[in-house]
């Protein structure tokens, strides 16, 4: 793979990589200005044969023209232009062209990146704000778009546009490019923030529409005031994208809030999308209300060979009414993953549940923050969780529901599926007003949990006091011996500092723990040699190694900072 940038450009003839995470183990300062000569293009070329080395360019120099011919071996390309105040043209006309000389080339990913693209100047003791031209961003697009055009061996391609808007006329040259490569299996293009409106979609997706062999679509526009009448021109296209295996759609805060009838067409023609397999919708930040919620769910519960579904619906001003089509999405037979984003609604309850049992689903996450659930709502969302008695995944986030350990526990009594295959449990469960009661009721549910391996408890801001603790303590006992990821967080709930480290003690046997985050907001330093022995322990034990230990404290004490640093310093170097 090629990584390019106008900051540095990184290479590494293993096409089998994907992408670039953390640092090479090796990596070669070839040249730069100064001292081209000195490297000598033979000692690039022999390098770049390496499949086990990585070469950086310090600087693009005219001399990186001579080694076009050693790169037809790459076949996947990263470009990433940073349009800020030293932004250069030429250097990146220069640069831009390269890649449609690899004749294999399989995927190409551009980006630029707006996060310097504003930037401020003083002149006379007065700020000013620099903004990059549309000439300029006008030219960069243009040249992507030739780029696209010349590479026709492309089967992936991501384009990242976010956060600049440029003319008609290039954005109808961009898309048009696509629709010349028939063989573009996935598209992926980002345009967040580029002012696009009903007109540029029905560009975009005409084009997009007439690429035979794709597959796979993934589209973020938002942050655009797409509002319903883009929606309902994005519509008309849903209706030829029937073959697509993978859709993935965001438009998030996209203005979609009046005239809510003309967006309805939209979610009825879901349905379309025969064999997808693969669905995420992001509606969130708008104003989608309860019909065209229901419009939603009816919907995508059509699509009969839907494996993976993620529906992000969070701050739509949804109500109980908006969830009576719900229960049909639970009868998707190959449905392996849900997830549903329900937060920042005025949801109290969900539609009729039914009792059944799903076999197929794997994982599980229900996102019901910042809403009110009444008795009935907590029942319901119970069964919901216990229609899967195969579940390998689960997480449950809802914080600041008015939760009482009467609710609580009324959701965790619905499993009646005891779901002894769980391996990941994520309960996010802040700022309710759980008692040691509720932690009693976690401490029952993990008890039927053997097979667990990631465990994430966060219940701050609640009451469960020291004898919450030592319940929780009680029931993480059963994994010592259990090769584990833990994280926890008691933070706000009236415990002293020795019920903590109790806590805290019972982590210290895990025999394998893999990776632990710990949240403490005591404001006395005076037990912080309690958190170093037991740091300590856990790093003398170095059974498995520790791959990773957080602990965040509220300590006020800025020496004891520096020592907990240390520590933590000396972990990490291990």
């Amino acid at each position: 793979m090629i990584v390019i940038s106008n900051q540095n450009y990184f290479l590494s003839s293993n096409s089998t990589t994907s992408k670039i995470e953390g640092s090479f183990e090796e990596i070669f300062k070839l040249f730069d200005e100064n001292n081209v000569n000195l490297a000598g293009v033979d000692n690039v070329k022999m390098k770049i044969e390496d499949e086990s080395e990585a070469l950086e360019f310090e600087q693009l120099v005219e001399n990186f023209q001579i080694l076009r011919t050693c790169f037809n071996k790459f076949k996947i390309v990263q470009m990433i232009f940073l349009l800020n105040k030293d932004f250069d043209l030429q250097k990146l006309n220069k640069i831009i062209s390269f890649p449609s000389n690899l004749k294999d080339l399989n995927e190409l990913t551009i980006t630029v990146s707006q996060k310097v693209q504003n930037y401020l100047k003083k002149e006379n003791n007065q700020i000013k704000t620099q903004h990059i031209s549309i000439t300029e961003i006008d030219s960069v697009v243009d040249k992507i778009s030739n780029l696209i055009e010349l590479s026709q061996t492309i089967q992936k391609l991501k384009i990242n546009l976010m956060g600049y808007s440029f003319s008609d006329m290039t954005f109808q040259k961009f898309s048009r490019t696509l629709q010349l490569h028939q063989n573009i299996q996935q598209i992926n293009i980002r345009l967040q923030l580029t002012f696009l409106q009903e007109e540029k979609i029905n560009i975009l997706m005409d084009s997009i529409c007439q690429i035979k062999q794709l597959k796979y679509l993934q589209l973020n526009l938002s942050d655009n005031p797409i509002q319903s009448q883009g929606l309902q021109t994005f519509a008309k296209f849903l209706l030829r994208l029937g073959h697509l295996k993978q859709v993935y759609l965001s438009f998030q805060q996209a203005k979609i809030y009046n005239e809510l009838q003309k967006a309805e067409s939209f979610f009825q023609n879901l349905r379309y999308l025969y064999q997808v397999e693969d669905l995420m919708l992001s509606f969130s930040l708008n104003q989608l209300k309860n019909k065209l919620s229901n419009l939603m769910f009816e919907s995508v519960s059509c699509l009969v060979n839907l494996k993976n579904l993620h529906l992000g619906l969070s701050c739509n001003q949804i109500s109980a009414k908006g969830m009576k089509n719900i229960k049909k999405l639970l009868n998707l037979s190959n449905l392996e993953t849900l997830e549903l984003l329900l937060g920042y609604n005025e949801i109290e309850s969900f539609g009729e549940i039914q009792q059944m049992q799903c076999p197929s689903m794997k994982r599980l996450l229900i996102n019901i923050m910042q809403n009110f659930l009444t008795e009935e709502g907590c029942k319901k969302l119970g069964l919901i969780c216990n229609n899967y008695p195969n579940l390998r995944y689960l997480s449950l986030r809802f914080s600041q529901i008015g939760l009482g350990d009467q609710k609580f526990k009324m959701i965790f009594d619905q499993f009646t599926h005891t779901q002894k295959d769980l391996q990941k449990f994520h309960l996010l469960s802040s700022k309710n007003l759980l008692t040691c009661n509720s932690a009693e009721t976690i401490s029952q549910f993990l008890s039927q949990k053997p097979n667990i391996i990631t465990l994430s408890l966060c219940i701050a801001s609640n009451f469960i006091r020291n004898k919450g603790c030592y319940i929780l303590m009680e029931s993480i006992k059963k994994y010592r011996t259990t090769m584990i990821d833990f994280e926890t967080n008691l933070c706000g709930n009236n415990c002293s500092m020795q019920g903590k480290m109790a806590y805290f003690g019972e982590v210290t046997n895990f025999q394998y723990l893999t990776s632990s985050f710990l949240y403490f907001d005591n404001k006395r330093s005076g037990y912080y040699h309690l958190i170093f022995s037991k740091i300590q322990k856990i790093q003398e034990m170095n059974l498995n190694g520790v791959l990773t230990i957080a602990i965040f404290c509220k300590l006020y004490d800025r020496s004891l900072f520096f020592n907990i640093n240390c520590v933590l310093y000396d972990l990490y170097s291990d």
